[in-house]
């Protein structure tokens, strides 16, 4: 029998709740905003600890009729299922008061930190669709594809060692590292950071061309050079494009050959929703003013485009705009319409990509939104070919490695908090399938979060000169101990143009907080 579920929240969550009924549900019951606190709290994830997080009694009252009206099974199973006990537990109605107060905070933190005067209906969509999202999340999307514009081409994986020459220690010794022994890291993902200037790219085009010749070209890499300075600025830039045999793209001069909307799957009516959704999911994520709404108008647009296509037709960007010039003008309208515009793209899919090398650059002539929207499409294109593959083994301690995934600017293209999400789940679910994604950035702060390290989540990094001299974000970013901030921080303060640190292993011959020469292209 369930437990009778009587429950007050604490008395400065009273407080909150009147607020936020004020707030987001001017003319609804209190007991709405207990019930979203409830699930929002649940979702989470989060397991409380009724005797180390236990808050008063002596707020907001609520019997479980007006709690939960005629849905109490429901979230009397939720509960349940996250603690994994059974309904007549006599713990239940402490844990639902808990996640009740838990809740209610969450959202009183994310609506006082928001300038918008957002209402109930805005909100509560938002919370649906984001838990939409998460459902189809990006690891779960597409083992099967059906498309007949959208094939996986094989890759095969090296999986001897990769020894690399990275530079010189002051001593005169070569430093060198095994790029995919996991004996040493976890995952074969490099973080590189300085400011400009300090030859941080031309350390990561070393890097590359070493990897392309000790595999013998068999991993491939795509450049993508967000400062979309390619051949004008650099001389360097045609030496390393020459020795890695890679093929350069202007994106404003020449199309990437690949469609990115192929991802979609047109065909399988239950793959084609959550495929739309993922798309939609991605769009959104780097262009944070297109809201609810509109998020809602371009699900209906890319239904609709796909239902006129011909057979055999692939889906493109003038589709879904011609579903959406209708409508008011607005941030979603204007991105759709210069996607469909420009030529950024082939209509055509070639998913051969992965078996070539690229350096492609997005050079600042293209709008902004554009730009990031752009190398967004062409990241999760790349991750969506690499994560319908089989695992490569890791043979005597070396992972097979496949490609390499090289993003310049990676401080530009994830400034918006929301893209944190995106990369840390790339990051983590791409290792296994051979890929390795190098990341280059001016600045470190970007990337070190309660909730996101950028250092921890690579396995290799290398830190150049910084204007950012903060102890603590430098740690958390290198991912070395504590009790080495000074020995770090005077080696920081002492680098010169072209030298860096790194977080090799004693093993591997490095002293941690020791500085070398590195190589360069």
């Amino acid at each position: 029998m369930t437990s009778n579920i009587h429950i007050k929240t604490s008395e400065e969550n009273q407080k909150r709740i009147s607020f936020l009924t004020k707030k987001i549900y001017t003319d609804a019951p209190e007991n709405l905003i207990a019930r979203l606190a409830l699930v929002l709290s649940l979702r989470t994830g989060k397991k409380i600890d009724l005797e180390t997080e236990k808050k008063d009694s002596k707020g907001k009252e609520y019997k479980e009729d007006t709690l939960f009206g005629k849905y109490k099974d429901i979230y009397v199973a939720l509960v349940c299922q996250h603690y994994s006990i059974s309904p007549d537990d006599p713990k239940l109605p402490q844990y639902v008061k808990a996640h009740v107060d838990h809740g209610i905070e969450l959202i009183h933190n994310e609506i006082t930190t928001q300038s918008s005067t957002i209402r109930g209906t805005d909100y509560l969509l938002k919370k649906v669709t984001d838990g939409v999202f998460e459902l189809v999340s990006i690891d779960t999307l597409a083992p099967t594809i059906t498309s007949p514009h959208y094939s996986i081409p094989g890759k095969k994986h090296y999986s001897a060692p990769i020894k690399i020459e990275i530079g010189k220690l002051k001593n005169g010794k070569v430093l060198q590292f095994e790029w995919n022994n996991t004996q040493f890291r976890p995952n074969c993902h490099i973080a590189i950071a300085g400011t400009s200037g300090s030859g941080k790219t031309r350390f990561a085009r070393h890097l590359i061309k070493e990897i392309v010749n000790k595999t013998n070209h068999q991993v491939n890499f795509l450049f993508i050079d967000f400062k979309g300075q390619g051949r004008q600025q650099e001389n360097y830039s045609d030496l390393f494009i020459n020795e890695t045999n890679c093929e350069y793209r202007d994106l404003s001069k020449s199309k990437f050959p690949i469609n990115p909307l192929s991802i979609i799957n047109t065909i399988n009516e239950s793959e084609k929703i959550s495929s739309i959704l993922r798309f939609i999911d991605i769009l959104t994520k780097c262009n944070p003013k297109i809201g609810e709404v509109q998020k809602s108008h371009l699900k209906t647009a890319i239904k609709n485009a796909i239902d006129n296509l011909s057979s055999g037709e692939p889906l493109t960007f003038n589709h879904i705009y011609q579903q959406l010039e209708s409508n008011k003008p607005d941030s979603l309208t204007e991105l759709i319409d210069r996607l469909a515009e420009l030529p950024l793209f082939d209509t055509q899919n070639n998913a051969e990509v992965i078996n070539n090398n690229y350096y492609l650059s997005i050079p600042s002539s293209l709008p902004e939104n554009v730009r990031i929207t752009a190398v967004f499409l062409v990241i999760y294109y790349i991750y969506h070919i690499f994560i319908q593959m089989e695992d490569t083994p890791n043979e005597q301690g070396y992972q097979g490695v496949r490609f390499l995934l090289v993003i310049d600017e990676a401080h530009f293209v994830f400034k918006d908090k929301a893209t944190h999400s995106l990369l840390e789940e790339i990051l983590r679910t791409i290792r296994s399938k051979g890929v390795g994604i190098m990341l280059i950035s001016q600045t470190i702060t970007d990337f070190v979060h309660k909730s996101f390290h950028l250092g921890s989540a690579c396995g290799t990094n290398f830190l150049f000169q910084l204007k950012e001299q903060k102890t603590q974000t430098i740690r958390e970013f290198a991912n070395y101990p504590q009790n080495l901030d000074s020995k770090v921080k005077q080696a920081m303060e002492q680098l010169k143009p072209g030298e860096a640190l790194t977080n090799l292993k004693e093993e591997e011959g490095y002293q941690l907080g020791t500085p070398f020469q590195t190589y360069a292209i």
